[in-house]
Parts: structure tokens; sequence; C-alpha cells
């Protein structure tokens, strides 16, 4: 667009200087948006490789934990027992039950023939099956490696090209009789067990060997160029050199390049206002034009005021200072700045004035008006410095303080409503299941303050621990509000109080969970009295053994866990003469006899 009536060296001043100030611009956005996508690469592979660590961690913690577990199992062998394999049964479905990542226990007798194996009822695959049971175990040079005090290890692969990690050695070597335990374990499951979840939602994880030239294990499709891996960890586990590798499971754009982007939107913008001002210059009538119709448009009222001599006296005013103002004001309008503020009792205002003309400094304050001079009760006051002269604004903000009041006696009702709760408290607990808040009927329930409470933490029992992150939290996570749930504290003497929690998920306008609120109870005394009469009802009143609902009752539970783990058991039923003179003084006929079972 051509500039008319511009003289054309004026007009390759205003076209030069906005795109000399766009290069510029441009070189700069770029170059931070650069320095930026560097540091935050620098950033990521740090924490990525700090994950990695982590994994690492978690591996030999996996690998101690079940190393210690077999090498007790064969610590505690029965050496008198009569029959190993019950016994072996036993012992290895309680570890399967306590620990994951194995496929398989087996246990051998001396020769090598398989004598039982046990698998977790959760797992799908595994290196053999039941049918090597009475067959002689068909890895003979793996039994070779065994014959030591120390485990041996090896990794293997099955039919399917699922790796596994063999891990054993002889019960005993001073009885190589008793046989061997060799434990399976599934490579794959360990690895998803030590990333976790925050890997698995950032990161995707790949095992290889140590040259990391060979796949050991890992998440299907992460082939990947070298310069993609952000963090590798090398380890060693049960003898087995490993190496750990990382790659980024996001894909957004980093903020260097976001910074680019909007530095180059912001220098095409800065470009244009350079443009548009130098244009302005050029027309400054228009200018004033457009100034003096901004300031009608105003919502605040603007004064002007010209400084003369040591008084100010008004000049200029748009519609909104004169609609702020009743009519009988105007007379006003001829009197100085310091007489004005006399007829509306701030006098004090003055002081203020001329220390923004001195000190440049702005001047900002709300005020309370009781005058019939003027329409608001409350008022914003700001004073600028305009030159030689000062600019008054005046914001009618009535209303706003009448909201806030309101609201703040509205806050006040309800926490008096929260704080009177007795044996009840209100709380806000962060995602991560961490209170940031809890009102005060917390103190006449664990004797212990609010703020206390939520900085400390410590009175929550284990067991309560593990219903909170075992079953609620993830119920939260997924927007579904949990039942009423039942949290074991301790208070400050010690005591264990009972409390009922009702939890509601806080959910931002992407579903994303950013708080948990609800309100809490005690129940101590409810609790204890259901867990007394759940024990009389299941109980003799004279002996305390069970009675015949509670025998009927386990012995079906412990029927239908026999049926389900193809196991067996062994009932005695032992008699008892005369045990009736015991039970009642009055006796029942010979003829019936009373029986105590043994389980």
């Amino acid at each position: 667009m051509k500039l008319k009536f511009i003289p054309k060296q004026v007009q390759h001043r205003i076209y030069l200087t906005p795109a000399i100030l766009f290069v510029l611009l441009a070189l700069f956005f770029v170059s931070v948006g650069t320095y930026f996508q560097n540091n935050e690469q620098a950033i990521e592979r740090a924490k990525a490789q700090s994950f990695a660590s982590q994994v690492v961690t978690n591996f030999h913690s996996l690998a101690a934990e079940r190393h210690q577990a077999l090498y007790s199992l064969m610590q505690n062998w029965p050496v008198m027992q009569p029959n190993f394999i019950d016994w072996f049964n036993v012992q290895a479905i309680n570890l399967l039950g306590i620990q994951r990542g194995y496929s398989s226990l087996t246990y051998m007798d001396g020769t090598g023939k398989v004598k039982w194996i046990v698998k977790p009822t959760y797992q799908h695959a595994d290196f053999w099956d039941e049918s090597l049971i009475g067959q002689p175990f068909p890895h003979s040079e793996l039994l070779a490696g065994m014959h030591r005090d120390t485990f041996h290890s090896e990794l293997v692969r099955n039919e399917q090209g699922e790796p596994f990690l063999l891990y054993g050695r002889l019960i005993s070597s001073h009885e190589p009789h008793l046989g061997y335990v060799l434990a399976t374990f599934d490579i794959q499951s360990w690895l998803t067990i030590a990333s976790g979840q925050l890997v698995e939602q950032h990161y995707l994880s790949q095992l290889v060997d140590a040259a990391e030239s060979k796949v050991i294990s890992g998440i299907p499709g992460f082939e990947t160029t070298q310069n993609e891996i952000m963090a590798s960890a090398a380890f060693t586990l049960f003898d087995n050199a490993w190496s750990l590798r990382l790659k980024s499971n996001e894909h957004t754009p980093s903020g260097g390049i976001w910074v680019t982007i909007v530095g180059m939107i912001m220098s095409l913008l800065a470009t244009v206002v350079l443009f548009k001002l130098l244009k302005s210059t050029m027309h400054l009538d228009i200018s004033q034009l457009r100034f003096k119709t901004a300031s009608e448009a105003a919502l605040d009222a603007l004064l002007i005021y010209q400084r003369r001599g040591h008084e100010y006296f008004l000049v200029e005013s748009n519609k909104i200072a004169q609609q702020l103002f009743n009519a009988s004001a105007s007379e006003l309008c001829h009197k100085p700045l310091s007489q004005q503020l006399a007829v509306f009792k701030l006098s004090h205002i003055l002081a203020e004035v001329d220390n923004v003309v001195e000190t440049d400094e702005p001047y900002e304050e709300y005020i309370e008006v009781n005058s019939s001079f003027v329409v608001p009760t409350w008022v914003k006051i700001q004073i600028v410095r305009a030159g030689k002269d000062i600019a008054v604004t005046v914001r009618d903000v009535t209303e706003r303080f009448k909201a806030q009041r309101e609201l703040q006696q509205s806050e006040e009702k309800y926490r008096r409503l929260i704080d009177g709760l007795y044996r009840h408290f209100v709380y806000t607990k962060t995602p991560n299941q961490t209170f940031v808040y809890v009102s005060n009927g917390v103190k006449s329930i664990l004797d212990i303050e609010p703020d206390d409470f939520c900085l400390q933490q410590v009175y929550l029992t284990d067991a309560s621990n593990e219903t909170l992150r075992g079953y609620i939290e993830p119920l939260v996570k997924q927007g579904v509000n949990p039942p009423l749930y039942k949290l074991q504290f301790k208070t400050v003497s010690g005591d264990t109080r009972v409390i009922e929690f009702a939890d509601n998920g806080v959910f931002d306008r992407h579903g994303k969970l950013i708080a948990i609120e609800g309100i809490a109870r005690d129940i101590t005394a409810e609790y204890a009295l259901q867990e007394q009469v759940a024990y009389q009802a299941n109980h003799d009143q004279l002996t305390g053994l069970m009675n015949r609902y509670a025998f009927d009752q386990y012995l079906g539970e412990l029927i239908k866990s026999i049926d389900k783990h193809a196991a067996s058991a062994v009932m005695c039923f032992i008699d008892m003469d005369r045990f009736k003179l015991v039970w009642s003084p009055r006796g029942r006929p010979a003829t019936q006899r009373n029986r105590l079972f043994v389980w």
C-alpha cells in the first residue's frame, strides 16, 4: 500500500525500518529457540538417565528379594518331612503369591527327575509345562552347573522366543539326595515391574546385552536409531550383564520450537506495530482524534489537571467523569483541586498529587466516599503524571466491594459450619493422596492441629496405606468415586482411630485429576462393635472355638481352594467321650457323642 502525500525518502524509511527490525528479532528468537531446545534435550536426557538408574535399582532389589526367598526356602527344607512334594507345593504357592515375576518353581530329586512344578495363576507362558513331572530334567548341562553351594543362572528362550532366566542350585551340597530347586523368571514381567507406571507413560524400555547388540526383552516396536536413545544403564542380574535403554514415548514439539514459532509471530507483529506507529506519526490529527474517541469510550472517568503555581485546575474531562459527578457539582469545576478535595473530605490526597509530580511515581488508592456530589460509594483513584500536568482516573468499584463483602461473609459462614462439625472433618488431597487441607474437626479425633496433620502425615498405619494405594487411588484416578472406605490412624498418644472416608475426585476441563475432596468421620466405636458382633456370631461363648456355622463356612472355603489349586488336604475327626460334662451340667443321652473337628 502506498502512502500518499508522503515524500518517497520518508516512505523508504517507513518500509526499511520495520524490515530491519523483523530480521533482527527473527534471528534473536531463532537463537533463543535453539538454546531452549538444546537445554530441554539435555534436561530430558538427564531425567531419563535418572529413571534408568532407578529402574536398575529396582532390578537389583527384585533380584535380592527373590534370591533371599529361594535361599530361605532351601535353608528351611524339612529333612525329616515324609512328603517333600506337599511341603514344597505349599511353600511355593505362598512364595508365588507374595512375589511377582516368577513363571514357575520346580523341584527335582537327587537323580534329576522333575517331581513337582508350581506356577502362578496369572502366568500364561513358561519355559516348560507340567508334562515334565515324573520325567528326567531335559537340560542336563544346566544341572551340571547347579552342583555347587552357589546359585547358577542361565538366560533361555521358549519356543515363542520369550526370554526366561533360570536360577537354582542344590538344596544342600552336603545332602545331594534332597535334590534341586529351580526358579524360572519371566524377564518381560521383571521389566514391567521394575519400570513402573511412570516409565511406561513417558518412556519405552528395552533390555539388551552388555554390548547393546542383542535384544533381551522389551516393548514391540522399540526399534530405533542410536541417537533416539535417551538413557542407557548397564547392570548385572544374577551374573548376567545387561543394559537398560530408554527412549521417549512422547512426540510433542519441544519448547524451543514453540519459542521459535511464537518469536517469529511476535517479530511479525512487532514489525506491523512499528509500521503502524511510523504511519501514525504522519497523521497527528488522526491520532489525536482516535485518542479523544478512546477517552470518551473508556469505562473510567478521566480528568486532566493543569498545574498553575501551587494549584491544580481541571482542564479536560470525558463523559464518564461528567456522569460520575452529580449535576449539582458543576460549580466545583471552577475551583482548584485542593478545594474540590476538601468538599469530599479527601484533602490528604493533595500531598500524594505533589509526590506524583516530583517523583513521577503513580498513586493508586481505593476510597470510600460519602458525599452527595458523587454517585458511587467506593471508587478507585489513580493519579499519574502527564508531562507537566496530571491525569486522574476514577473508577466506580461499589458493586465489586459489595460482592467482595458478600463473598467474605459467605466464606466465614461456611468455615464456621465446617469447623463446627463434631467427630467429622472436611479434607482436600492431591492426586497422590497427600493432605493439603483438613478442617478443625481433625483435632477432636486425633488430637492434632490441622496444619500439623498436613505437614507430618505420619499417623497412617501400614495396613491403611495398602488399602489406599492398592484399591482406592486407582479408582479415583479413573474418574470413579470409590465406595466409603476405612483407614486407621494413630493419635499423638498412640491410640488407634478408625476413620471412614468419602472421596470425590476434582477434574479439570481436560479430564485430568487435580485434587481429591471429601468428608471423613470417626467410626472407631462402630468399628469395634462390628468386630465384637462378628466374633460372637462365629465363636462359641464357652470354649472360644469356632461354632458350627463358622466351621461350615471355613470348610467350604477350604474345599473351594483345594479344587481351584488342584491340591489335597486331610481332615482329622476326633471322638471325645464325656465332653458333654464340660459343655453342660445336664449332659446328653449316652448314645449321643460330641465330636471335635481339627483341620
